[in-house]
This record gives C-alpha cells, sequence and structure tokens, in this order.
C-alpha cells in the first residue's frame, strides 16, 4: 500500500510540474498586474532591447505585453519610459522616435492590439524625458519647454491633454544637463521641480483631480531634500 502512494503522489507532481512548464515563459513586468471584479487575463508590460538606433541619438527600447500565457511585442513603437497598465488591462505611455524623442502618447489595448497614437501638446519639448503618467492614466506631467526659452510646469488630463494645472512661464536655466524632476506621490499628487535662469528651482506640489498646487522658488542647494 505504501508502494501504491508512493507512486501517485510522484504522477500528481509531474503533472503539476508539467503544466507549470506548459504555463508559458516568466516575464519581469515593470508594471502591475490588473485585477478587477471582472474575469480578465493578467496583463504584464515591460522594454526589452534597448539600443540606440540613430547617430547623437538616445537609448530606446521595445514594448513587449505578456497577456496570459502568450507574449507579444507592440509594433513600431519605441520608448525609454515605462508604460502605465490600468484596471481594465490597457497599456499608456509616451512613444518616441527611433532617436528618443518623444513625439506622441500612445493607448494599446492587449486583447484586440489595437495601437491608438496622439500627438502630445506643443508646449512639450521631445528632447526633455520627464513626463511622466499617473498610476491609474489619467492624468500626465511634464515641464514645458518653448524655443523662447521660457518654462514652466503643467498637468495634463489624459487623453485629452485639456490643462489641469499650470504655473507661469520662467525664463529657463541655460544649461546641456536636465535639472527637471516629475513624479507622482499618490494617485493625484504630483510633485514637479525644474530650474529657471536666476539659479533657484520652483517646486510645485499639487492635486490633479482637485487642480489645486503650492508653488515655492528653493534655492538649488535646498532641494536635494525635497
Amino acid at each position: 500500500m505504501r508502494i501504491v502512494l508512493t507512486i501517485l503522489s510522484v504522477l500528481v507532481i509531474a503533472c503539476a510540474d508539467d503544466r507549470q512548464i506548459r504555463a508559458g515563459p516568466t516575464v519581469q513586468p515593470s508594471v502591475a498586474t490588473i485585477s478587477d471584479t471582472t474575469p480578465r487575463p493578467n496583463v504584464s508590460v515591460f522594454l526589452v532591447d534597448f539600443a540606440v538606433h540613430e547617430i547623437m541619438g538616445d537609448s530606446v527600447a521595445k514594448v513587449v505585453v505578456a497577456i496570459g500565457s502568450s507574449v507579444d511585442t507592440i509594433p513600431g513603437l519605441f520608448t525609454s519610459l515605462n508604460p502605465i497598465v490600468t484596471t481594465d488591462g490597457n497599456i499608456h505611455g509616451i512613444a518616441m522616435t527611433a532617436g528618443g524623442e518623444a513625439n506622441n502618447g500612445y493607448d494599446y489595448d492587449p486583447r484586440t492590439r489595437k495601437l491608438t497614437l496622439f500627438p502630445l501638446p506643443s508646449d512639450l519639448n521631445g528632447a526633455f524625458n520627464e513626463i511622466q503618467l499617473n498610476h491609474d492614466a489619467k492624468y500626465v506631467a511634464y515641464v514645458a519647454h518653448v524655443r523662447s526659452g521660457q518654462t514652466w510646469a503643467v498637468v495634463r488630463s489624459w487623453p485629452s491633454m485639456t490643462i489641469v494645472a499650470r504655473t507661469s512661464p520662467s525664463e529657463g536655466y541655460p544649461s546641456d544637463v536636465g535639472h527637471d524632476e516629475v513624479g507622482w506621490m499618490g494617485p493625484d499628487h504630483f510633485r514637479i521641480s525644474y530650474r529657471i535662469s536666476s539659479g533657484p528651482s520652483i517646486v510645485v506640489d499639487g492635486d490633479a483631480q482637485r487642480g489645486t498646487m503650492k508653488v515655492d522658488t528653493v534655492s538649488q542647494g535646498n532641494t536635494d531634500n525635497l
């Protein structure tokens, strides 16, 4: 009897291992999988094959999507910024040229494989890649840079690009080194900082849902603790 039970145990383990092997490749997502009350397959998205495709260009990657055990690459899409997976399983992010310049926003449905591209606002300089969507892709935050040399912080709704919050224009700090910092501290809480020509940084804390913000001028030596 013990011999029979042992053999059955081995068969059960072998079957379980076989199912695990057939389940498909294990991936390391850069964005969390979805979960809601509607049964849906898990969706993960990650960036692969970072490379420089143009002289003087920046490194960009392909966007790979895993839905269940199926893994696909979004055709013709490059970026260096991590996409967002929302609770409906759709993917949202910033598309770039092969040279690494942000040029479009995108929404992607991995079930239908439908890719929707739309232009970014004219005050968004694609060479500055501090552009961040919040966790549910309702808002996008960035620092505007225009040809006149002026700069300001902007938060817009996604994908309509309607302005939610914006600081007054200032003369930008002339430098080949980026000083912009953009981040989401919570679902609607954004923090943006950028340097202006007189030397200090403008630091903006705000709530995108309420459309409110607080603007401070901070000396350059004190921005590290923000």
